[in-house]
């Protein structure tokens, strides 16, 4: 069968309401193994049910990033899935509060990256994770490059508006534009 067959077979099976009881019958079997080699289902039913305790629809990456493996070497994803699997990983794993992901990478990869950690940890989602998602989602930095020149410039611009913008984000998107220029 085609890497192309096996990655499309596996996707679908992958966007089911819920693809544990199959993907742990690929487990048991060696199947999974030899698809995807490094994977476990142990974490899969712990995604659906957060998924489902939330609301959220299934998702094929989401629920391929829970289950670990060489995705990438393995399955021919396109360079979008291969992205947003990457990123997903990524966020999961450095602890990255919600409203800052939806902030910098949007919403709905916000709540796939809570979702995912949740789930390889084990833990339940953390309180109030949508009201902060939609936070971030809504947040607009209020300094811009002209608020800073020509006090800094080149780099030393970069770096400045780069500070400011992680203290406004530290803040919760507390901290007004002459706060931040104070």
């Amino acid at each position: 069968m085609s890497a192309e067959r096996i990655t499309a077979e596996m996707l679908k099976l992958l966007a089911a309401p819920d693809p544990a009881p199959a993907v742990a019958s690929m487990a048991h079997a060696g199947v999974l193994a030899r698809v995807l080699p490094g994977a476990s289902a142990g974490a899969l039913p712990v995604q659906v049910e957060l998924e489902a305790g939330v609301g959220a629809t299934p998702e094929a990456i989401r629920r391929l990033a829970v289950l670990g493996g060489d995705a990438v070497a393995h399955l021919r994803l396109s360079k979008q899935q291969v992205r947003r699997l990457g990123a997903m990983r990524d966020l999961a794993r450095r602890g990255v509060g919600p409203a800052e992901i939806a902030y910098r990478q949007g919403a709905d990869m916000a709540r796939d990256a809570v979702l995912l950690r949740a789930a390889l940890t084990g833990q339940e989602m953390p309180p109030g994770f949508e009201a902060q998602i939609a936070t971030g989602a809504a947040a607009r930095f209020p300094v811009g490059p002209a608020d800073l020149m020509p006090r800094y410039g080149g780099a030393a611009l970069g770096e400045r508006l780069k500070r400011l913008e992680q203290d406004w984000i530290d803040s919760g998107f507390a901290l007004t534009r002459d706060e931040l220029l104070g």
